[in-house]
């Protein structure tokens, strides 16, 4: 018997995170522990036939098949499986199939729980493998989700392309031969230097009158929009709508690995969202973008397995679409733009994250400070765009930061100073527009006026100590909804309405980070994401960091995205007050976690950036 726990506690000791426990409490693990062995000719082992419990491979080898009969996961000696339930209380919806003759270790949920609170280390090892297991899984549904199926499985391989010294009649046959109207243009080494299309042919030889050999190089589109293999379907219908192009390289280490063209991506989904971006495009008046808008929300709701970051970017792309019709009806009503101008958005949708909730956060910038008339024209412009966005859905600000308040109608030269004041001498007042003024992308207009500010005002943040040390103590400020022994913080609506508010509680905090990081980095990245990418890549974060703050991002904003698919369902107002109740037990465990995990994020820029003020 002796000989027996002698070798169940070398086994422990050998694995992770037992190695963490003392040999005192290894010892009573061993003694706890129920021995299963399974051949490998069941093929799958059944845990609910078996109390709750953590199971520890000692030998063999297993694999953790998810529902869609994708792997998770392959486990093998000295390691675990069946936390999930043992933490959040639920039946694991995950298969276990043996792949070799295995002996596992039961350890009953009561030894289980008995060692988390005796070792620190021993809890957060499992609550950080369940966060991964929990991720892995989301991501393999997301691979088969209509908007956000990877392009790698939607794209045309292998791809048919044109060397860029071939004759247009030559690339004209092969194309045709082909049956296609496009194709990728590559150098002598296979790199993509431009692409050809049916439209280009026509516009560039025919329309010119140019010879049938002239060299491809000469007539080629050079400008071409790519995107990687892992991107998702969604962004590739959002870029190929907003640049209006129908071919789509897939590019990887600057090689064509794959081509999408409209056409595939039309034939994925049921709702095409660029299809109902063309329909904004198309509508003539308020009325009809009315219209149109009323749609959205049933449309956002219906979504085919949606992924909350891709629903955020769908909505936000939607709205600028709006905008940007808004401010071309209204120049057919009012005339044109007597100067260059660029309309800003502001806050979430600069981020492009917009909910179905969200406000208005929109400013314009001037080549010159406008005189008297053309002030004018932009007040009557402004006002009435802003008022119809407010009419199909997106929200007047309640603190009036839109264009239709001429405090955010300014000259480039005037928005410049304004940023250096800010800068310069940060007050609360300052900090506070930090949030929503630093966060900046151009929706319509002269482009390159909005590019030359936010360019200054990173590089001038760069450098601002202060600035950057009142912005880490704003975002250390905001507490987290997680009280002492881990209990909720409820905040109310002053309507008898209480829960967590997961928007200014919650995801607000992980944009301040990031903001932070950025701006002391001197990153013009706008996106969240793109900012704790950066950060990481520039050693501001380290993986583990930067992974864990966007997960919790990505958590987040599910929560908020079903939260609010729930109030539409109800025909409720939106709120971003969360009763923790209506959370499963599974997402109340992970939105526990990544709390702490922001609680540890705010230290952390308080400590690098405030410390000496």
């Amino acid at each position: 018997m002796t000989s027996g726990l002698e070798s169940i506690e070398a086994i422990l000791a050998a694995s992770l995170p037992f190695t963490d426990l003392s040999a005192d409490e290894r010892r009573f693990c061993a003694g706890q522990i129920q021995i299963v062995y399974v051949s490998r000719r069941q093929q799958w082992f059944d845990m609910t036939a078996h109390e709750p419990a953590l199971y520890l491979i000692a030998t063999g080898a297993i694999e953790l098949i998810s529902q869609e009969q994708k792997l998770l996961a392959r486990l093998e000696a000295q390691q675990s499986f069946g936390f999930q339930r043992l933490l959040t209380g639920q039946e694991s919806s995950v298969r276990v199939k043996v792949i070799e003759d295995s002996l596992l270790y039961l350890i009953p949920q009561s030894v289980f729980d008995r060692l988390r609170q005796s070792s620190r280390q021993f809890d957060q090892f499992y609550n950080q493998q369940l966060s991964e297991r929990v991720r892995v899984g989301e991501r393999s549904q997301q691979k088969s989700a209509g908007l956000s199926a990877r392009l790698s499985s939607l794209m045309s391989t292998p791809v048919i392309t044109a060397e860029d010294q071939m004759s247009v009649q030559a690339v004209a046959t092969l194309m045709s031969d082909n049956r296609i109207s496009g194709m990728p243009v590559v150098d002598g080494g296979g790199e993509m230097v431009g692409i050809i299309t049916d439209r280009d042919l026509r516009r560039r030889v025919v329309a010119e009158g140019r010879s049938l050999q002239t060299p491809l190089n000469q007539v080629m589109t050079r400008q071409v929009r790519t995107l990687p293999p892992q991107s998702a379907r969604l962004e590739a219908q959002l870029l190929m709508t907003e640049w209006g192009v129908h071919h789509l390289p897939v590019v990887e280490d600057r090689k064509v690995v794959g081509m999408i063209t409209s056409s595939d991506l039309l034939r994925q989904v049921h709702w095409d969202p660029a299809h109902f971006i063309k329909s904004i495009n198309r509508s003539d008046s308020l009325e009809a973008l009315r219209q149109q808008m009323d749609r959205l929300p049933k449309l956002i709701r219906n979504l085919d397995q949606p992924a909350s970051g891709f629903t955020s970017r769908l909505i936000t792309a939607v709205y600028d679409a709006v905008t940007r019709r808004l401010l071309i009806l209204a120049q057919q009503q009012f005339g044109p733009a007597p100067l260059r101008w660029c309309w800003l958005s502001f806050g979430s949708q600069a981020r492009r994250e917009m909910g179905l909730n969200s406000d208005q956060d929109n400013g314009l910038v001037f080549e010159r400070e406008p005189n008297g008339a053309e002030a004018e024209y932009f007040e009557r412009l402004s006002t009435w765009v802003c008022d119809g966005l407010a009419v199909c859905g997106q929200r007047l600000c309640d603190g009036e930061i839109m264009a239709s308040n001429s405090k955010w109608r300014l000259s480039l030269n005037q928005w410049q100073g304004q940023f250096a004041n800010w800068l310069e001498n940060p007050e609360p007042k300052a900090v506070m527009h930090c949030a929503i003024f630093f966060d900046m992308r151009p929706i319509e207009g002269e482009l390159q006026l909005a590019s030359q500010l936010h360019q200054q005002v990173v590089e001038q943040a760069k450098v601002s100590e202060r600035f950057l040390a009142l912005l880490a103590q704003q975002a250390a400020s905001r507490q987290p909804p997680l009280g002492l022994f881990r209990r909720w913080v409820l905040d109310s609506d002053g309507q008898q309405h209480k829960g967590i508010d997961i928007k200014h509680r919650a995801l607000a905090i992980v944009n301040d980070i990031a903001r932070i990081y950025a701006l002391s980095g001197g990153c013009e990245a706008i996106e969240t994401e793109l900012r704790l990418k950066a950060a990481m890549e520039r050693g501001q974060l380290t993986r583990v960091d930067a992974l864990n703050l966007a997960d919790c991002l990505s958590l987040l904003r599910k929560l908020k995205y079903e939260h609010h698919c729930r109030q539409l369902a109800e025909g409720s107002d939106y709120t971003n007050l969360i009763e923790p109740k209506a959370l499963s037990q599974l997402s109340r465990h992970q939105l526990k976690q990544a709390l702490k995990v922001l609680a540890e994020a705010q230290d952390s820029v308080k400590f690098k950036f405030a410390r000496q003020f």
